[in-house]
């Protein structure tokens, strides 16, 4: 794994023994948030502007092997993209030149070839403070797609779903959208009360998980039920608020779900990190409404069809888990989608 600090390092580790296997000093800039590519050979890193010689951008670090045969991070980045023109455009003024240079990467993911978008590449999505969303051919530093308005404020983080085919954003704007990766298009907005940190699809249930609460600099003038430090669980396609998981009583700084869907994890700014075993009542949750959803049901009856098209039973839970059940979800989820999209045009 990788981990990016405000001690101005980016670190990589081997999980199984919590080893340190390599480090990059990035003093004095503080890089913010740090990504595998798909295959596991480059970092890319989101790394704050500092004084008026550094300029907030994205690097891409190789993932070598040194003398040793360890894996290391190359000496320099073999990318580095700014987030966006360093000269100054005509009529533009200084402060305002001055924002657009300054304006920090907070997150950056790796997404897969996009519809439309040229050649087939794995594209750089790079979300800002200022809300936008931009993607960029990692290989060249080009852009694949422009500016995005994703969100008004900051965006906080960015969690995938189990194949990668959608992702949500959370945003101190107090909200949390669900995207299309294919297309980066717009699939539901989430619009809550306080500005929201962490977010997370469920890997087994159609629940989005999302936290954050009020800043923490103002956490010590009030208690935990007004500061809105709950994870919230809302239904992915109807919207609803499920239920709310207390438990922190400060700002809630990120959180995610484990790969089989039964237990979450949060860290906030109280200074806990939160391991929540969901109880069996929290596995019903939103079941009535599933099938309420036109999009849901299609999606159902398309699992099952393409179950049976390969020979197989869909009433089997051993379908599930087998190579068949993966296409057959893959199907569905393509069928939800498409379906979702001609239900909002």
């Amino acid at each position: 794994m990788v981990s990016s600090s405000g001690d101005a390092s980016v670190r990589m580790w081997e999980v199984e023994t919590g080893v340190q296997l390599a480090a990059l000093d990035l003093s004095p800039t503080t890089p913010r948030c740090a990504a595998w590519s798909p295959d596991m050979t480059r970092v890319a890193v989101t790394v704050d502007g500092f004084g008026s010689t550094h300029i907030a951008s994205v690097h891409v670090y190789a993932v070598e092997a040194d003398e040793t045969g360890r894996p290391c991070f190359s000496a320099e980045p073999v990318l580095v993209l700014h987030n966006g023109p360093t000269e100054q455009v005509e009529f533009e003024s200084d402060s305002a030149f001055n924002a657009r240079v300054r304006d920090k990467a907070s997150v950056v993911a790796w997404l897969p070839p996009l519809e439309g978008l040229g050649p087939e590449t794995d594209g750089l999505l790079v979300a800002r403070h200022s809300g936008t969303m931009s993607v960029y051919n990692p290989d060249d530093g080009t852009v694949l797609l422009e500016a995005l308005r994703a969100h008004d404020d900051e965006v906080k983080s960015l969690r995938f779903n189990r194949d990668g085919t959608l992702f949500v954003t959370s945003s101190a704007d107090k909200s949390v959208k669900l995207w299309n990766t294919r297309d980066l298009q717009l699939v539901k907005a989430f619009n809550v009360d306080t500005a929201m940190n962490g977010c997370a699809i469920s890997p087994i249930l159609p629940h989005v998980f999302m936290a954050g609460g009020q800043e923490a600099r103002n956490v010590t003038t009030t208690d935990a039920s007004a500061g809105h430090f709950e994870t919230r669980v809302h239904h992915i396609a109807w919207g609803d608020e499920l239920a709310r998981i207390p438990g922190h009583f400060g700002t809630v700084n990120s959180l995610d779900i484990s790969p089989d869907g039964t237990t979450l994890a949060t860290g906030g700014e109280d200074g806990y990190l939160r391991l929540n075993f969901l109880p069996p009542n929290y596995f019903k949750l939103g079941q009535d409404k599933d099938l309420e959803d036109p999009a849901v049901r299609s999606a159902l009856d398309t699992f099952m069809e393409a179950v049976e098209a390969e020979g197989g039973d869909p009433s089997d839970p051993g379908c599930l888990d087998s190579k068949m059940g993966d296409r057959a979800f893959q199907v569905a989820e393509d069928a939800y989608v498409q379906l979702v999209k001609d239900m909002s045009a």
